[in-house]
Order: C-alpha cells, then structure tokens, then sequence
C-alpha cells in the first residue's frame, strides 16, 4: 500500500502525522507489529473504503454490545474458524479480553494460579476483581537469559496446595515465542475440575497451519484471547476473546464485556 501524496505541507501542529508520513517514507522492511505489514495483508478495496466504512451503531448495522445482524454473523464464523463455541470481537485489544476472561471466571475473594511472566493487564484484572493470585515461577534459559515456562509438575503441586483456587491463566505462547506444555497442564486443570484460561495473545496464528504448535483451542482451553494484530493482518486493538462451553458462565462474560469495551467500537477494528 503506497501513500499517494503530491504536495502535502505539514507544519509544526500535526507532529503525529508528520512523525508517521515520515515513517511510511523511509519504507523500512516491518518486523513488528501489526502482522497486516503497512497494508500488505488488507485487499486494495478495503483500503480505498476505511474512510466510508467508518460508522456507527445505525440501523442495520448492528451492534457489537447486542449482536443480531453481521456483527452476530461474523462472529459466529469466526468461532468455526478457531474451533470454539463462542467467539467475541474486542476493540479494546487482548488486555479488554484479558479483563473480562478472569473477572468471568473467578469471583471475587477467589484465588487463581498466576505464572510471574504474564501480561501487567492481568495483575490489573486481579486488583479490579479481589482476585487473590496464587504465584508460579517460570523456568530460565540461562543460555539465552529469558524467562520461559511453567511446567505441568509446578501446576500439579500448586493445586494440590491450593484445592480452592478456580484455576489456572496461561501464557502460550510466552513473549518469545515459547510454548508451554499446554495439553498436559489443560489435562491437570480440567481433572481437578478448574477452568483454564489462556493468554494466547501472540499465537492467533496457531489453528491454521498443523506444523505450528498446539492452539489454545486444541488444548480444550474454557476461555483464552487472541491479539489479532499481532501475527494476523488486522488493525492495533483487535483482538478476540472465545470460549467453550461447559464451566464458564457466557452470560457473565457478556457482561463484563459490555462493561469494559468501549461503547462506540470502531467497524474498522471490528
């Protein structure tokens, strides 16, 4: 996608734009996110209409709090997509997921296994539920000096020191790409009768190709969320939330969703 920009003067009042013209300018080769690449991952009929699709709840158009129409639709096809039973948008990025995921599956005054490496949106959704974290300790790469898994014996023993906690949050992939041990440790949890939430945030890309690494979803994870602007072509802030039925109650996820999205998401993001 090339800016098409004959004479554009920008004074010293648009910092932002001229900071980011410039950017597109020294045409860098992009390693970072987001995974659409400058435009590369959006069709030429998406991009000349971002501006006409920019719109708000009107009729027919539905509505991301209350979907019926092609909000509805298009989430349902994404669930099929990613082999869940419930599928929901999030304009708000995986932190918003994130949020709604524990204060959905831990009440509060409820205890819930915590590794050290996870998300700071995560300490957040503990202090806005009263949740209690149970902490786990990852292992080290003393080789590459990075932090990277919890094991299935650590999960094991925590919930064996911890019966009442609700269950356990993962982060699969971690923030280098490492994957954990996660069928094991989904069968740990799921045998004592817990949820299993995942932070699958850099691993959108797992279901689609089987040479890469077992998907949340593969695992029988209850809920996890996906940044789809990280390794997916899609806009910063889109992210997914999906869930399986069986231990989580979806009406109260809907709910806590409706409490932190944002009340005018952008069909852009969406």
């Amino acid at each position: 996608y090339t800016r098409e920009v004959t004479e554009l003067q920008l004074d010293d009042q648009m910092p932002l734009v001229k900071n980011l013209l410039n950017y597109i300018d020294e045409q860098n080769v992009r390693f970072h996110m987001p995974g659409h690449k400058g435009g590369k991952g959006f069709s030429t009929e998406f991009l000349k209409n971002l501006a006409g699709m920019d719109i708000t709840e009107i009729p027919g158009s539905d509505n991301l709090h209350n979907p019926e129409g092609a909000i509805a639709e298009a989430q349902s096809l994404a669930a099929q997509a990613f082999e869940a039973d419930h599928s929901y948008f999030l304009v708000n990025g995986s932190t918003c997921g994130i949020h709604a995921m524990i204060m959905a599956a831990c009440p509060p005054g409820s205890k819930l296994l915590v590794p050290r490496n996870c998300h700071k949106s995560v300490w957040n959704a503990l202090i806005l539920g009263d949740i209690q974290p149970i902490y786990l300790q990852p292992g080290y790469d003393a080789c590459r000096h990075i932090i990277t898994q919890i094991s299935p014996q650590q999960v094991e023993k925590a919930l064996d020191n911890h019966p009442d906690a609700a269950g356990l949050i993962l982060v699969h992939p971690n923030y280098y790409g490492m994957c954990s041990y996660i069928k094991e440790i989904a069968q740990i949890v799921h045998n004592r009768g817990k949820v299993l939430l995942v932070d699958e945030a850099h691993g959108a890309h797992f279901p689609f190709h089987p040479d890469l690494p077992p998907s949340a979803s593969e695992a029988g994870a209850d809920l996890w969320v996906q940044s789809a602007h990280k390794t997916l072509p899609a806009f910063t802030q889109t992210a997914y939330l999906h869930g399986r039925e069986g231990r989580v109650d979806f009406s109260r996820v809907e709910e806590i969703l409706r409490i932190f999205q944002s009340t005018s998401p952008s069909y852009i993001l969406m």
